[in-house]
């Protein structure tokens, strides 16, 4: 076993009955600590004290019974040691609190943290998605530091809810995303098979994300960063408002611009034309003059920082051009979803652009921006003093 599991036959001394009879146990040690004791199945497994030999941890041979007893603490010896391998075998990690189940006669199913682990390691691609998946599962380690698929129920999901809310402060938005991710999980595992039989989100109330404001670059912010390039700022922060940009104008997040090559993604010149990290997504446009301009900088000044760092530059970025608005590099493609509303691209072509699934994340700059609406208040409400 690649645990470090060691059982031995030991008498509990301390529990001998009237008649100075003590029960023989298998005590089962995880890194020479014992962890559980299993009174191998039978109530009548005990001996007078003075029968039990310690150094050869058996019953001494001229014991009435000696026989029968050694025997039946070699045959549950061995069951056990089969059932710890073969639930080792099948991807179960023998801890301290899945030992002392599988002695008990329960099964502890398949870790769950394990599970996701590999999930996340085989399935995805996008450095964006493996961050934040992994960074859920850290929080959900400190919340619950063993977790199986078995454990995970309604009940569990109420709790963990509450200490997310209570505990952590996290927002709704924060709870349902978790939850999302966890649902992914469950849903992979049930179609694998031989995890779990359903899936705890069927009868859980995950609630429904709430859309917040989005934060965008408006037609005054823009010049101001883009008036950064032209002025003696460090080379670094340069191509951070570069990168920042190049988001602002053809919508691409960060990992995909961070990804960026102009050797491999433009194509004769004149578009653009990239498949992101996530699958079955392309990004073709053409391009324009802004864009263009925006392109060869980043072609001669490459950037790599991490999610992160980026973030943390944009403060300095917003601080320089006397914008008062929490930058991030999503907000690139909030702004970019805003130019395209702005400029009265149809919403199906801007679905394209953005390279979304579902049209109600396009619509989301076009209800932020609504033609009619405005052109309504000009000419009704214009004349008001």
């Amino acid at each position: 076993m690649g645990a470090n599991i060691s059982i031995y036959p030991v008498i509990h001394s301390h529990r001998k009955d009237k008649t100075g009879r003590v029960p023989i146990v298998l005590r089962i040690d995880l890194d020479n600590n014992p962890v559980a004791y299993d009174p191998i199945g039978e109530k009548a497994n005990k001996v007078p004290a003075e029968y039990w030999d310690a150094e050869t941890r058996s019953v001494k041979k001229h014991y009435a019974n000696a026989a029968l007893l050694n025997n039946i603490i070699s045959k549950r010896r061995t069951e056990l040691e089969g059932i710890f391998l073969i639930k080792e075998q099948m991807g179960l990690k023998l801890t301290k609190r899945n030992i002392k189940l599988i002695v008990a006669g329960k099964d502890p199913g398949r870790c769950f943290f394990e599970f996701c682990e590999k999930q996340i390691k085989d399935k995805y691609e996008s450095a964006e998605t493996i961050r934040t998946y992994n960074s859920e599962l850290t929080k959900l380690k400190l919340f619950a530091a063993e977790l199986s698929f078995r454990d995970i129920d309604y009940q569990f999901l109420q709790e963990y809810a509450a200490w997310m809310r209570d505990k952590r402060g996290n927002s709704a938005n924060t709870i349902w995303k978790t939850f999302k991710f966890m649902n992914t999980m469950m849903n992979d595992a049930l179609r694998i098979g031989g995890i779990i039989q359903e899936n705890p989100f069927s009868k859980f109330d995950r609630g429904a994300y709430k859309q917040t404001q989005r934060t965008f670059l408006t037609k005054a912010d823009r010049p101001k960063v883009e008036k950064l390039l032209t002025e003696p700022i460090p080379a670094e922060l340069a191509k951070v408002v570069a990168y920042m940009l190049l988001m602002c104008y053809c919508g691409l997040r960060f990992e995909d611009a961070m990804a960026f090559d102009y050797t491999t993604h433009i194509v004769d010149d004149e578009r653009l034309i990239m498949e992101t990290q996530k699958k079955d997504v392309l990004v073709n446009i053409k391009l324009y003059p802004k864009l263009r301009e925006i392109i060869l900088f980043v072609r001669d000044n490459p950037l790599q920082l991490t999610n992160q760092q980026f973030n943390t530059m944009l403060k300095v970025v917003a601080t320089m051009a006397g914008i008062n608005k929490t930058l991030t590099a999503h907000v690139g493609r909030h702004t970019f979803g805003r130019l395209l509303a702005e400029n009265g691209v149809a919403k199906e072509k801007a679905q394209k652009l953005l390279g979304h699934r579902d049209i109600r994340s396009t619509n989301i700059y076009y209800h932020m921006m609504d033609t009619d609406l405005d052109n309504e208040v000009d000419n009704k409400l214009a004349h008001l003093e």
